[in-house]
Order: C-alpha cells, then structure tokens, then sequence
C-alpha cells in the first residue's frame, strides 16, 4: 500500500481534494507567511481536469530559502552522483584504476562540495526543515502529513468541507 511506503510526518490529514487552502502561517516554523511555494503538478492522467488553482504552500522567507536549499542540494547529490558512476564507468575502461580514482574525486568534491560546506552555515530550521508531505491516496483522496500537530489542526479546520470519511482511510 501507497502509505506504508511514503514517509509520512506524525501528523495527517485526509482530504478528498489535491488543492486544500493552508492556514496563512509558515508550513514549517508557524510564523506568519511571507511568500508561498508553488511545487510542480505531477502530469494529469488522460481525461482529468486541470485544476482552477495551483497548490501554493505558505513560508516564511527564511524556511523557504532553507528548503529551496536542501532541493539544491539534493539536486547536487543526484548530479554528482550520475557523474561519478558513467564517469568511473568511461574512466575506467581506459584508464588504470589509480588514476581514474584520482580524476573521480576532484570532479565529484568540485561538484557537490561547495553547497555542503554552504549547508553547514545555514540555521536549521525548526521541525528539521520539513514541515509538510502530500501523499495522493486514491482517487481523489490524498493524506497531508504535517510536522506540527497544531498546523495540522488548523489545515485540517480550513479544510472542513474536504475531509475524508473515517471508513475510505483504510
């Protein structure tokens, strides 16, 4: 089942839409809520509609920069990653291994080193920087998962009208 494999946060709340409206406080540290984050839809099966609004998640500018940092950074990894696997793979089938190692590192560290050392100098924010996952369920249902009980509750307050029946969360 879809949820037992997503890594869900501690709080949920189901909801039979994928564009609930948010409390106006930042989704990760609840203060008030300088900017939003518009994450990109996944693509729409045939047939369905695409929706009146885009998903918009509240931040502060603080937790948003933290948070577009860690994609960065994610980002960075995967790169270095790819580089590192097809380069070793073209390196080493002409090259000795000694000397694919030492042309490896250096472009992999040149890569991903200076957005960790940025990484480190950063403040973390509260909760460990996360402070939402959406889960699409089935159909139309899909499970928010918050870091904060108390925005889970409020996301759940604003959402009244959507939430899903006990007897479909299973």
């Amino acid at each position: 089942m879809l949820l037992g494999v997503a890594r869900l946060l501690p709080y949920q709340v189901w909801v039979e839409t994928d564009r609930p409206s948010f409390p106006d406080r930042c989704v990760v540290c609840g203060s008030d809520a300088e900017t939003e984050y518009r994450p990109t839809p996944p693509q729409r099966m045939r047939g369905l509609p695409e929706p009146e609004k885009q998903l918009a998640v509240p931040y502060c500018q603080d937790c948003l920069a933290a948070f577009r940092f860690r994609q960065s950074l994610a980002t960075r990894g995967l790169i270095a990653l790819n580089v590192a696997v097809w380069g070793a793979y073209a390196l080493f089938s002409v090259l000795p291994l000694g000397t694919a190692f030492a042309v490896m590192v250096p472009v992999g560290a040149a890569i991903y080193a200076p957005l960790w050392l940025k990484g480190r100098s950063m403040p973390s924010p509260q909760f460990g920087g996360v402070g939402m996952r959406a889960v699409w369920y089935r159909r139309t249902t899909y499970v928010f998962s918050f870091a904060s009980e108390e925005y889970a509750k409020s996301f759940e307050r604003e959402n009244k009208k959507w939430l899903t029946p006990d007897e479909l969360k299973t």
